[in-house]
Parts: C-alpha cells; structure tokens; sequence
C-alpha cells in the first residue's frame, strides 16, 4: 500500500505537499497555493512579509489581503520563522500575540490564550507598556504596538 499522508518524498523539491483526508495527500507547485509567489508556503500556511511598520497597520495591510497577523501555534511554525527570518535577514517580524487586555495573559485574540510558546530569556518582561509580541532569530519580545521598525508579516490558508 505505499505511503499515506504528506511525507518529504511525496512530492517534488518544486512542489508543496497537503493532506486532504486521513492518509490521502495531494501534490501542488508553489504557485498553486499560496495567492503569489511573493508568499511562502509552509505547513498548510502562505506567509508574506512586507517593510516595517507598526502592528496596526500590520493588521490592516493583512485585512486588505485577505489574511492576519501571523500565529505561531507550535515548535514547527516557530523554527520555520525562525529560519525565515535569519535567510532573509528580516530582524523581528510581528505576530498576533499580545496581552493588551489583561497584563501577563498572552492571547491570539479575545478569548483564544497563546498555549505555545517561544519567548527569549527574561521575555516577556512588559517593560514600558509592551502588550504585542514579535519574533526574531532568538524568540519573541515583547514591544509597545506602536513601534515601527519590526517587519509586517501576515498568513492565510493554502488556495486548495
């Protein structure tokens, strides 16, 4: 019966592997994905990253694209940035994670808390009102939303 499910060698280099049901998989190019290929598939995810600017209008530049800011939900996505981020020389990229509601309670969005983690020694230390996270080579930091020199990142779904 061969492999079933997404597997390294399931696919070409070029291509992007999905699972589609329990042990079924089918193969896509890059392209057929992710909306250009100024996105990078990853995981079931297409990322982009565009200039710095501050979390807000991070968020809308993801809205007006059909995406969000990005959530890093387990090890996989956090070292797949990670590495992103050091080939591309991105310095700190903005994720979704914040604590603005409630000091020291990380959340994704109203009622959804942050159960994975990556946060950089003595992170998160809320240091001068930081309530939004970003992630460089080392984890994530805590920042005021409003600074303007980490780099808008956003995410949307495979186009299956």
């Amino acid at each position: 019966m061969g492999d079933v499910g997404c597997f390294q060698h399931n696919c070409s280099d070029a291509e992007v592997c999905v699972d589609m049901k329990i042990g079924d998989h089918t193969c896509h190019h890059d392209l057929d994905v992710c909306p250009s290929d100024e996105w990078v598939p990853f995981n079931g995810k297409c990322y982009y990253f565009d200039s710095t600017r501050p979390l807000d209008e991070n968020a809308e530049l993801c809205e007006g694209i059909d995406a969000e800011l990005i959530r890093v939900d387990n090890e996989e996505v956090d070292s797949f940035l990670r590495s992103l981020i050091s080939r591309r020389g991105l310095g700190r990229v903005w994720i979704r994670a914040n604590d603005k509601d409630v000091e020291g309670e990380w959340v994704w969005g109203p009622g959804d808390p942050v159960s994975f983690t990556g946060w950089y020694n003595g992170e998160p230390n809320s240091s001068g009102n930081e309530d939004c996270a970003a992630i460089d080579l080392f984890g994530w930091h805590d920042y005021p939303c409003w600074v303007d020199y980490h780099n808008s990142a956003c995410e949307t779904s495979y186009n299956i």
